[in-house]
């Protein structure tokens, strides 16, 4: 049976962008709310990359009858994936663009034998799968681009391939250009976090109502030291100022509970951290080694195998 799962498998086993590929950004919808990417070529040479290949296990059935099967192996075919999310609250829907290699006709024949639905739209098969309702799809344009996600969305995005769209458009191109230019992992919101979901009675540190968030924006550059840089548009300058002093006291709360486990790596680390407020501005930035990742993700690990 073709499953959520196994859709999500081919796609998801990691999430584009150093600059990223314009291709890419034309299938994401013209004006989304959110957008978000991850560099894969680069992240399979650092430590949390590795962690990451290092779950996808040969000895897993499911894995190895999806490789064997389609020819298509995450480790190794995944380049570059971007994400977009198009509306707000239950109304969002979310497309991926992914670079990779493809052998589409052999992935097609297995999803065919495991139940998956095809039809074909302008002339490229969207394939759907037996319990998906017809809310989802993907769909490969090409050897080394697919798409997959809300159909609507899936279909969008072949128009946009189709008819070589410009790509991103509106307010948030700019933010989406620069910070994918700036890291290996990136994120931006062009709305309120609590118009993404969460919801306006949604709280984040220090009582504060989530849409006090305008916008936000992460940048994450991979190697031997991991630099997490990020911006916070708020509602107000008072607003960004009253966030700064949250995460300040949080930080001084953490370096006085260093006997609590795991405690006292992140200490370790909060002393990077590089605080500021600009006006509704607030920027922060903080560098960790991968040693420090290394240690605080096996003892993580540890306490979960405890567990």
């Amino acid at each position: 049976m073709l499953t959520k799962s196994i859709l999500t498998g081919l796609f998801l086993g990691v999430v584009a962008a150093a600059g990223a590929d314009p291709a890419l950004l034309r299938m994401l919808p013209a004006e989304p709310q959110m957008v978000a990417g991850l560099d894969v070529e680069r992240a399979r040479d650092s430590v949390f990359g590795r962690r990451i290949l290092a779950e996808m296990k040969d000895e897993d059935e499911g894995f190895r009858k999806l490789v064997d099967s389609t020819g298509f192996d995450p480790r190794r075919d995944l380049r570059e994936v971007a994400l977009g999310v198009s509306g707000l609250g239950e109304q969002s829907r979310a497309v991926v663009a992914v670079r990779g290699t493809f052998d589409g006709a052999r992935i097609g024949r297995f999803l065919e034998a495991e139940g998956g639905q095809k039809v074909v739209y302008r002339g490229v098969e969207i394939w759907k799968g037996k319990q998906s309702k017809g809310e989802e799809g993907f769909a490969f344009l090409n050897g080394t681009l697919a798409v997959f996600g809300a159909d609507a969305l899936v279909r969008q995005a072949v128009d946009r391939h189709l008819g070589g769209a410009a790509g991103i458009e509106g307010a948030l191109a700019a933010r989406v250009s620069d910070w994918s230019g700036r890291g290996d992992a990136w994120f931006v919101s062009g709305v309120p976090l609590g118009a993404m979901g969460r919801g306006p009675g949604g709280l984040v540190p220090g009582g504060l109502p989530v849409d006090v968030i305008r916008e936000a924006a992460v940048g994450v550059r991979l190697g031997s030291v991991v630099e997490v840089s990020g911006e916070l548009a708020m509602r107000s300058a008072q607003d960004a100022t009253a966030l700064a002093d949250v995460v300040r006291f949080m930080v001084s709360m953490l370096r006085s509970n260093t006997a609590q486990p795991g405690a006292a790596e992140l200490s370790k680390i909060a002393d990077s951290l590089q605080l500021g407020v600009s006006g509704d501005q607030m920027k922060f930035s903080v560098a960790v080694s991968e040693e420090q990742l290394d240690r605080l993700l096996g003892s993580r690990t540890k306490r979960a195998a405890r567990r």
